[in-house]
């Protein structure tokens, strides 16, 4: 009798025990580098936004996080700059948050790729848009060029003559145009505008190692 109080007692003690212990803290999402579409909510560009600006995005898939919130913020805006030569239009975000059913998930976001930008000439691993230059005033200046070689040409030595003027002109002209100022385009991410993103689990802090005393 008494070996089965004991037993009882026991398996009680352990029964107590087990219901005491803390949740499991294991808050992983199991994501390494999943795709991720997300839709902006508001306007940006190289000319209006600054470096510092908050926007949000809402995440549209994969359809087990459809309707997740992401807020980030503008690291750098650089505005294109006339001149050959000179810096393109620029934009740099960073994601600081992922917020679902209330809950802020442990999560990493590097940007991809965009979708519905115009004008977009790269994307880099440091969360970087790059815009494109134009180059339309060096190329109308060529036209204008040889156009006007090509008359001159003709009225020194006929069809022949205005072939080699046109050809001398349009030279000259691409020459002339290099001097001139080309202009860059601005990157402009409309409402609905949609960034792609690689999602993964958040890596733990390492633990600092205290010197040995």
């Amino acid at each position: 009798m008494k070996m089965l109080m004991i037993i009882v007692g026991a398996a009680s003690a352990l029964a107590y025990a087990q219901s005491t212990q803390p949740a499991s803290t294991d808050h992983s999402l199991k994501l390494n580098h999943a795709k991720f579409v997300i839709t902006l909510s508001a306007p940006l560009s190289a000319t209006q936004s600054k470096a510092g600006d908050a926007f949000t995005a809402a995440v549209e898939s994969p359809s087990k996080y459809s309707g997740a919130q992401v807020e980030g913020h503008l690291v750098r805006v650089i505005k294109p700059e006339p001149g050959v030569g000179k810096s393109p239009a620029i934009i740099q975000f960073a994601f600081d948050t992922m917020t679902f059913r209330g809950e802020v998930l442990p999560v990493e976001m590097d940007l991809k790729g965009v979708i519905g930008v115009e004008h977009v000439k790269k994307v880099d691993n440091e969360g970087n848009v790059t815009g494109k230059a134009t180059q339309k005033k060096r190329v109308g200046s060529a036209i204008a060029g040889g156009i006007l070689g090509a008359g001159i040409g003709w009225a020194a030595g006929g069809a022949a003559g205005a072939a080699i003027g046109g050809a001398a002109g349009a030279g000259a002209g691409t020459a002339a145009g290099t001097t001139m100022t080309s202009t860059g385009y601005d990157l402009v991410f409309s409402p609905g505008a949609k960034l792609v993103l690689t999602v993964s689990d958040a890596k733990e802090p390492r633990a600092e190692k205290l010197p040995m005393p």
